[in-house]
């Protein structure tokens, strides 16, 4: 989640809808609409598909991420959230799955819309940030092209397993003087956090708006008349 920009500036930053800031996105719907198409396709292709997709995602994510760890630790959520949709295209089961739809449709699509990057075009921060957060959004498309949705359980270990993170790393914030998440303070740069008010205030005004819209998620998924059973 961030708030800069993808038009190189004086200062090294990039321009929030400039003119690769619309190139990216153009390129993210583009795949959006063909990653929405093959999730419609039968099962056992699409398992074949999913492995593969899997193995390219990771090997793809996982050295721009040991990178970034040599500069030390990288605790944002949305370095852990292309680890899950990697894991849900190459197991195929729920306790990934659900992560990656929830963290993939919600807090990766915040990075794409605001990211807050010092780094422009082409320096290896900007492809490792645009890689790690469209593929995210991407896999989620995918879950629910096909019909993949999360159980009530998925998401209480979901909201769970964010709620444990979310402790971890306002505590890391607090002792480190770090800002993870902006847990602890907003971005520099404008993003949706600016809507909810001052800290801590807007930290409690997004766990409460994110819950609502993971259950809001959840719950198409789970109807009594509903014909797909969701992932237990």
């Amino acid at each position: 989640m961030g708030g800069a920009s993808y038009v190189v500036t004086a200062a090294g930053r990039l321009q929030l809808f400039g003119v690769e800031h619309w190139a990216i996105l153009t390129v993210f719907t583009a795949v959006a609409v063909a990653t929405f198409r093959l999730g419609r396709r039968p099962a056992p292709a699409s398992r074949r598909i999913e492995v593969l997709a899997g193995t390219v995602l990771a090997a793809t994510c996982a050295p721009f991420e040991a990178i970034d760890w040599t500069h030390g630790p990288q605790l944002q959520l949305c370095d852990f959230a292309w680890i899950a949709s990697a894991g849900a295209l190459l197991t195929g089961r729920p306790s990934w799955s659900a992560p990656a739809y929830f963290w993939g449709l919600t807090l990766s699509v915040q990075g794409v819309l605001t990211p807050d990057l010092s780094h422009g075009f082409p320096s290896l921060e900007f492809w490792g940030f645009v890689v790690r957060h469209l593929a995210p959004v991407w896999v989620g498309i995918y879950l629910v092209a096909a019909r993949r949705g999360p159980s009530w359980r998925a998401l209480a270990l979901t909201v769970l397993l964010t709620s444990a993170w979310a402790a971890a790393v306002m505590a890391i914030n607090s002792t480190r003087g770090t800002n993870y998440g902006y847990l602890n303070g907003k971005p520099p740069t404008h993003s949706l956090l600016d809507l909810l008010g001052p800290w801590p205030l807007y930290v409690v005004l997004e766990i409460a708006l994110i819950v609502a819209l993971w259950t809001l998620m959840t719950w198409p998924w789970n109807r009594a008349d509903s014909r797909n059973a969701p992932d237990q």
